[in-house]
């Protein structure tokens, strides 16, 4: 998955190397995190570990956000290069403040203007929204397999697997099965 920031850098999650690649708006390409090994561990970029790593979004300030598929996390890189985790712990369900928070292979991210991060959470069906202190809340998404519209936590999701926001602040789902 590719994302920019600003800067006119883009960052891609190198799924199979367990990577997240950067190339800058001179066409530099570098690995920015990660080991190339699997594994959840957090610090230093070239020492931190992902595993399976298939979404990525970067906000204003610089700040990159990864969904970690097969740790069910949601990492942060920040502008001096520390890998955390942002929000996430262990596979299942539940709301909560970051890592008490629960997830079950995220997908999809996007950061909205006011810095909230908004997660596909596939096997889950349903959208999550992190807040920039961590709270994790079901934006959408009653949690039952289907292609149901209604309300935001009424209508139901096959497997939310991309996310969009259009400048109205209107995001938009791609909802495959591919759990």
């Amino acid at each position: 998955v590719i994302t920019s920031d600003t800067n006119g850098n883009i960052y891609i999650t190198d799924y199979s190397s367990h990577t997240i690649r950067k190339i800058d708006s001179s066409g530099n390409v570098s690995t920015i995190a990660g080991t190339g090994s699997t594994g959840s561990t957090n610090g230093e970029a070239d020492s931190a570990s992902f595993n399976y790593p298939l979404g990525a979004a970067s906000d204003s300030l610089g700040n990159v956000f990864i969904a970690d598929y097969d740790n069910n996390l949601i990492r942060k890189i920040d502008l001096s290069g520390q890998v955390s985790t942002f929000a996430g712990g262990q596979a299942g369900f539940s709301d909560g403040q970051g890592t008490s928070a629960k997830f079950n292979k995220p997908i999809g991210i996007l950061v909205d203007p006011n810095g909230n991060v908004f997660v596909g959470d596939t096997v889950n069906r349903r959208v999550r929204k992190i807040t920039p202190d961590g709270n994790v809340t079901t934006f959408a998404g009653n949690g039952s397999e289907g292609s149901q519209d209604g309300s935001a936590t009424s209508a139901s999701f096959c497997g939310p697997v991309g996310l969009a926001i259009d400048n109205s602040g209107n995001i938009y789902v791609a909802d495959g099965c591919i759990i």
